[in-house]
């Protein structure tokens, strides 16, 4: 029987907004899809599929996130229930505003990249994971900056 190097999953989470974006917008929420692939020596590929949303600290607006990022993953081998891993990653985010009581920032689709660590063991016969990455996307005037923190399950 051969093992398959593919594996998909999906998380959720907080996102935290950091630097000029977090005088603006709240703790937001978001969730993702992932393709994983097995590659040797603890290398792997992850494909992620994300939506992310976050309340405006001013009025009743919000703003969100579709993003697809491509990370390179290394795991690090240690004996014990909790292998931990690095992750780092570049992808497109296309960003939206609604309810801005005024004139919201015109959408944009821009270049993402971030970088983090996580950790996964098994539960029940099934991998979770847990991570804590720094994203930014280099939007117009500043950069759009969060920490999302994310809980998931491999299958």
């Amino acid at each position: 029987m051969s093992v398959t190097p593919w594996s998909f999953g999906v998380s959720v989470g907080a996102r935290l907004p950091m630097g000029d974006f977090g005088t603006v917008a709240n703790t937001g929420f978001g969730g993702a899809g992932h393709v994983f692939f097995k590659l040797e020596q603890g290398w792997s590929l992850r494909g992620d599929v994300s939506y992310d949303t976050w309340g405006a600290k001013v009025g009743s607006g919000s703003v969100a996130g579709i993003g697809g990022v491509v990370n390179g993953v290394y795991d690090f081998a240690m004996d014990g229930p909790l292998k931990p891993y690095v992750i780092a990653g570049v992808g497109m985010i296309a960003s939206s505003a609604s309810g801005c009581g005024g004139p919201c920032p015109a959408g944009e689709t821009k270049v993402g990249f971030g970088g983090g660590v996580g950790g996964h063991f098994d539960v029940a016969g099934q991998s979770v994971f847990a991570e804590i990455r720094y994203m930014t996307v280099q939007t117009t005037g500043t950069s759009t900056n969060w920490v999302p923190i994310t809980v998931g399950i491999k299958f």
